[in-house]
């Protein structure tokens, strides 16, 4: 169900940034971009107006996996301060990461704030994001919590265990907006082998792509004891019992990652009320 979507409205940060790595020696940025990103890291000590370190993220830092999508995984090696609150900014070329994202910084703070610990006594865990879950986000509960803590009281990291994102059980309007962000970033097209279906185009088109890829993903011949037993059993090699909608191509994928991590792409697609009304009888 691929449609027309407008890219003029797509920002320059589309998923992240996230700390991914702090240490003494190194700290790591995560992100995605729509364009090319041209910007200066730059990192403060508390209270201080100059920066302590600064840095160009360079192209080597960057790659191009679709049309309007670059991965963002800027390193930066150096002798960086613990236990001690910092804050860092990214200056682009459509202007500052605090402009662009006024949101990731807290009510009472004017920069996005964080400590090196040198110990992780303070952990906060967490697993697979669920768009579509009944409850509560339970990260921007964590949040919340967070933002309530003093700077050193904070956790020390947040670790993600799982893949973090949920392939096999997949809302049909959440497939729908992931075909959206496909097209909008112009991801690549990709080609299946031993497969029913030739390409993603066949895949987007097939009669089984909403709630029916289970018929779609492959299958083996059971050869254990039970394949004795009930002779040319046909069995998934995918052992979720809720693939309906399983994610397929590595597009597919990527695009669950960025409307898992930022939610403002979900605000750049339409669903059609005819497929949430369909979907739900």
């Amino acid at each position: 169900m691929m449609k027309e979507t407008s890219a003029s409205a797509l920002p320059l940060i589309i998923a992240g940034p996230i700390l991914r790595k702090a240490t003494a020696s190194q700290l790591v940025l995560w992100f995605v971009t729509t364009e090319r990103l041209d910007a200066t890291f730059y990192l403060y000590q508390q209270d201080e107006s100059e920066p302590c370190y600064q840095a160009v993220i360079a192209d080597e830092h960057q790659i191009q996996i679709g049309e309007k999508a670059w991965v963002v995984l800027a390193q930066f090696e150096g002798q960086f301060p613990v236990n001690t609150p910092l804050s860092y900014q990214l200056v682009t070329q459509h202007g500052s990461l605090t402009e662009l994202i006024p949101s990731l910084t807290y009510q009472n703070e004017s920069a996005i704030s964080f400590v090196i610990n040198t110990k992780a006594d303070y952990v906060l865990h967490g697993s697979c994001r669920n768009p579509h879950y009944p409850s509560k986000d339970s990260l921007v509960a964590a949040d919340s919590k967070v933002e309530g803590l003093e700077i050193l009281d904070r956790p020390s990291l947040l670790m993600m265990s799982g893949d973090q994102i949920y392939a096999d059980h997949v809302a049909g309007p959440t497939l729908d907006a992931i075909e959206q962000v496909v097209q909008l970033l112009g991801l690549p097209k990709e080609t299946f082998e031993q497969a029913c279906i030739a390409d993603t185009d066949a895949l987007y088109s097939h009669p089984h792509h909403f709630y029916g890829r289970e018929k779609i993903l492959p299958t083996y011949i059971d050869q254990t004891w039970l394949g004795k037993l009930i002779p040319n059993r046909v069995v998934p090699i995918f052992s979720s019992r809720e693939c309906e909608n399983h994610l397929i191509s590595f597009s597919e994928y990527f695009a669950m990652y960025l409307l898992d991590w930022r939610a403002r792409l979900f605000l750049l697609v339409k669903i059609p009320m005819t497929l949430i009304q369909s979907l739900a009888k």
